[in-house]
């Protein structure tokens, strides 16, 4: 489906003169080439969010935007930012309002340029283990920010975090 979305818009731009020079036509090409040749990866999906009161209250564009969040974010949970790529795929986001409406599950870090997913590892791991060979990247990428360290995540919602990282709500 969205490799369908990708293409009709790809279409339309390719219909203007000089498509190699617009701006948008690069950024989709680039976006329709990490669809076309990118490694899929396969997450874990709690079935019972809709259950779940803080998901149910979201507005569908909140919805979406979560679950872009957790597509988009690299295997040990941490999403580099990009709110304009992000309104691409899910419309019409205001960034302030994403921030606030998630500020219980995300932790923002290295100055709002990434966001660690909280509960993330938790619900796609259970507990890391640098013995299990499907841990290891995703512990060295979180050791590497300094979210990680002697067997236990340094970063939740509880922590005063003293890692360089920065929690908007304290």
């Amino acid at each position: 489906e969205e490799q369908c979305e990708i293409h009709t818009k790809h279409r339309k731009l390719v219909k203007k003169k000089d498509v190699a020079n617009d701006e948008n036509y690069v950024n989709l090409k680039r976006m329709l080439d990490d669809v076309k040749g990118g490694e899929m990866s396969k997450r874990f999906t709690d079935t019972t969010k809709w259950k779940k009161i803080w998901f149910r209250k979201l507005k569908p564009e909140h919805k979406v935007f979560w679950f872009y969040l957790l597509d988009q974010c690299c295997h040990a949970g941490i999403w580099e930012v990009d709110f304009e790529q992000a309104e691409f795929f899910c419309g019409k986001l205001v960034e302030s309002e994403i921030r606030e409406v998630f500020r219980k599950q995300i932790l923002e870090f290295d100055n709002g340029k990434r966001w660690f997913i909280q509960d993330f590892i938790d619900f796609q791991y259970g507990q890391l283990n640098d013995k299990v060979n499907a841990h290891k990247s995703a512990i060295n990428r979180l050791k590497k920010f300094k979210i990680y360290n002697s067997g236990e995540l340094l970063m939740n919602s509880s922590s005063t975090l003293d890692f360089g990282v920065k929690d908007k709500n304290k």
